[in-house]
């Protein structure tokens, strides 16, 4: 691939690392965690609970901390903004997974335009010639597709 080529795509991939960190930066607030409806029994003998399927309802939180999980009970008028947040989030998270890869994109496309910009400077000058040994040992990614 020419160093034009790896040109192009060094700047296709920095503006798609450029949009989603201005989407990462956009302030949200936001809740680690997971929201979930549990059914438990009350334990009161007379209690449509003790003699019927499930038991009564309670949506809750959970989340980890200092690798503990820790659980908390969700007011049923603080459901819908608990919600919000924790998609908010996840939302931040896949976001972060996004800008990693695109950086791991970036250092393999400047690994090759490096590499095409020493052959391009070693055109013309046989005595600079690359060594073919050496060239099976780069990666995958590093050679000429």
């Amino acid at each position: 691939m020419s160093t034009e080529k790896y040109r192009k795509k060094l700047r296709d991939l920095q503006r798609q690392q450029e949009k989603v960190l201005r989407e990462l930066l956009e302030v949200r607030p936001l809740l680690k965690g997971t929201v979930n409806k549990i059914y438990t029994r009350c334990g009161k003998p007379n209690c449509w609970c003790a003699a019927g399927p499930g038991g009564h309802a309670h949506i809750r939180i959970s989340w980890n901390q200092n690798s503990k999980t820790v659980t908390r009970k969700i007011p049923a008028d603080k459901l819908s903004r608990v919600r919000d947040l924790t998609d908010n989030y996840r939302h931040f998270r896949s976001l972060r997974r996004q800008l990693s890869e695109l950086n791991k994109q970036i250092k393999q496309a400047l690994d090759c335009y490096q590499i095409a910009l020493i052959e391009d400077s070693r055109a013309g000058m046989p005595f600079l010639g690359l060594n073919t040994k050496n060239a099976a040992q780069l990666p995958n990614y590093l050679h000429k597709t």
